[in-house]
């Protein structure tokens, strides 16, 4: 299998490897496929005793890292992933971070939602970080999640070639319906309700009685990728 078309699989929900999880994730959820192609460091952890805590000592270490990084590694962006407080991404805000992802739904050992935050190191992995900070802010406007207003932006409605990409995946292949959803109410803007029953009374907050009527939600998904694919062949 050539790479390319690896690519393509894991931006649809096909594949999923072992390892690189930050980048699958960037470009399964944020269709960002560039960032399985570039180089990147993954933070695990950072930790220090209380008594050295609010110090300064961890940005310290931070900075001293990405000048070692800087000299020795051919890499274009460093992640970190953590359970999502304002204070702890604060901490990795100062220390160059940038939020570009919150999980769905919160974890079920710690009660917090996922966040991936990145800090670019090459031109390339700039890049990268600009667009997923910007498919982040664009998207995140658009759902329902809990701290969506968090991080609000003025709403886009227009589709573009991403969306379509992004719709195309959710209808054809295994792309879930919250990393579709920004794309999914533009495309239902451009149609009557009527066109899209189940995802109206979804985006409505009324769909949990409907996944009960048709057998449950794997059928319910199911018929909305179908709804979907009707917008699509309308357009």
């Amino acid at each position: 299998m050539c790479e390319m078309e690896l690519i393509t699989q894991i931006c649809r929900g096909e594949r999923r490897p072992a390892g690189n999880l930050v980048a699958q994730s960037l470009a399964f959820n944020a269709h960002l496929p560039q960032a399985l192609q570039l180089q990147s460091l993954r933070i695990s952890r950072l930790a220090l005793l209380p008594q050295w805590q609010a110090h300064g000592v961890g940005q310290r270490f931070m900075h001293a890292f990405f000048q070692q990084i800087q000299v020795e590694n051919n890499v274009d962006f460093v992640s970190v992933s953590f359970g999502y407080t304002p204070e702890l991404a604060h901490f990795w805000q100062k220390c160059g971070f940038i939020l570009v992802q919150i999980s769905e739904r919160q974890e079920a050992s710690s009660s917090c939602y996922s966040a991936i935050m990145l800090r670019p190191i090459s031109a390339q992995g700039q890049a990268l970080v600009e667009q997923a900070q910007h498919y982040f802010q664009r998207h995140i406007s658009l759902t329902f999640h809990p701290l969506a207003a968090d991080f609000s932006a003025p709403i886009d409605w227009r589709l573009n070639e991403q969306d379509e990409v992004i719709l195309k995946n959710f209808a054809f292949f295994h792309r879930s319906l919250f990393s579709s959803l920004a794309a999914i109410r533009r495309l239902m803007a451009l149609f009557s309700p009527k066109d899209c029953p189940l995802l109206t009374a979804y985006c409505s907050q009324a769909g949990d009685d409907q996944v009960q009527q048709v057998g449950g939600k794997k059928n319910w998904l199911k018929l909305c990728r179908l709804e979907v694919q009707n917008l699509l062949k309308k357009m």
